[in-house]
């Protein structure tokens, strides 16, 4: 005579589980002197799939949603007993786009705002780390950067996304700030200059660490580009 019921307990995932994982296992512990069999139904519970030696349920592919499992086990002289577990699944990545600034901007602005958005529709959280990548700055309701002041120089951004199922998604900007005007001086001649040389040189000085282009503009009010900023040395005055 055996009127002792096996055991069983589900050790994993813990009721009511939120989860990314469509491989998820489920594990459980089942006891008996006699045991015999284990098996289990999910979802529409229309049909039982039998756990050979009673091994840990490791091959399901679940569907994104809602899922109730119930494992059974039973001993040799038919004592049964059960236990369920239910979990949510989501294995869906967040989206995440950059709307501004597009990639490789070259900006005056140490205001400048990085706009985004990301959706799911279990979106928990966002934050971005900048430079270094050493620490992250949490973005409240997935609000756009827009209380930084950028350091003149190059910055790469990473802006991060997740969901409360722990999926997650990034986007990256990589923009350079330059608040500082170019230096420029004329070194000759002297202003207001008097000379019988009407083919004056023009000479100047210019710096910057981004230097792009330089152009002068005389008497005619039409502009002339200087090639690579070199000196006015072909004009006749």
């Amino acid at each position: 005579i055996d009127l002792t019921n096996p055991t069983l307990s589900i050790i994993a995932p813990s009721n009511g589980a939120n989860t990314g994982d469509n491989g998820l296992d489920i594990t459980y512990i089942a006891t008996d002197t006699n045991r015999d069999s284990c098996w289990y139904s999910n979802d529409t519970m229309t049909s039982n799939t039998t756990l050979a030696s009673c091994a840990n349920i490791t091959t399901v592919t679940w569907n994104d949603g809602n899922h109730n499992v119930i494992v059974w086990v039973n001993d040799s002289v038919n004592n049964v007993v059960s236990d369920s577990v239910t979990f949510t699944l989501d294995s869906i990545t967040p989206t995440i786009t950059l709307v501004s600034p597009s990639n490789n901007t070259n900006t005056t602005n140490s205001g400048l705002d990085i706009t985004y958005i990301a959706t799911d529709n279990n979106r928990d959280s966002c934050w971005y780390s900048n430079d270094t990548m050493t620490s992250n700055t949490t973005l409240a309701s997935c609000a756009n950067i827009t209380s930084v002041t950028w350091n003149d120089g190059q910055h790469n951004v990473t802006i991060w996304v997740n969901d409360s199922f722990g999926n997650s998604n990034s986007t990256s900007v990589t923009f350079n700030v330059d608040t500082t005007n170019p230096t420029l001086t004329i070194t000759s001649p002297t202003n207001n200059t008097n000379t019988n040389d009407n083919d004056l040189d023009v000479n100047f000085t210019i710096t910057d660490a981004n230097l792009q282009s330089c152009w002068y503009n005389d008497d005619d009010g039409s502009n002339t580009t200087l090639i690579d900023c070199a000196n006015i040395t072909t004009v006749n005055w």
